[in-house]
This record gives C-alpha cells, sequence and structure tokens, in this order.
C-alpha cells in the first residue's frame, strides 16, 4: 500500500524528486489500530513511527491456524511512540 500512496502522491511525472516531495506531503497513515501501525515520512527515509511489545508463547494455540505457538500481545496491543511507552516491567508472565 505505501508504494501505491508514494506513486499517487508524486504526481503524473514519476521523477525520483517528484515521488521524495510527494512522500514527504503524504498525512500520516494508518493508525494505532492498522496491522502496520501508524506511517509517516516527513523528513525521514523510515516511515515507521510506532511499534508494540509482544511475545512468544508456546503453550498458547494460534488463533490464526489452531497449531501450537502464538504471539501475544502486551498493553492489550496498544502502540506507542518513542517517548510514550510505559515505565517499568511491562505485565507480561510467560
Amino acid at each position: 500500500m505505501p508504494i501505491f500512496d508514494q506513486l499517487q502522491a508524486a504526481g503524473p511525472i514519476l521523477m525520483p524528486a517528484n515521488i521524495a516531495a510527494g512522500t514527504r506531503a503524504l498525512p500520516r497513515l494508518g493508525g494505532s489500530t492498522a496491522a502496520d501501525g501508524t506511517w509517516y515520512y516527513g523528513n525521514t527515509h523510515t516511515a515507521i513511527i510506532d511499534s508494540r511489545e509482544i511475545y512468544w508463547d508456546e503453550s498458547q494455540v494460534s488463533p490464526a491456524n489452531g497449531k501450537q505457538g502464538t504471539y501475544v500481545q502486551i498493553y492489550g496491543g496498544r502502540r506507542y511512540e518513542i517517548g510514550q511507552y510505559p515505565t517499568g516491567q511491562p505485565p507480561f508472565y510467560p
């Protein structure tokens, strides 16, 4: 999806400078509940600006395929931007 957003933002003349300018002009994409989180290029080359904490639990069954082992979200899957992470130990007990 991001590449299509970049191509659309570049306009009808696809040149590196237009793609770069269009990409930097894109609004924040995704969001805290989006599968890939929040994306925003601004003046950087890395668009991912938030993340979430997870851990692997081999004792649980995956809801995706019914097999043993799955990733478990910490903090209910909430995504945090830099400087917003809670302090202290995360609430998980693998």
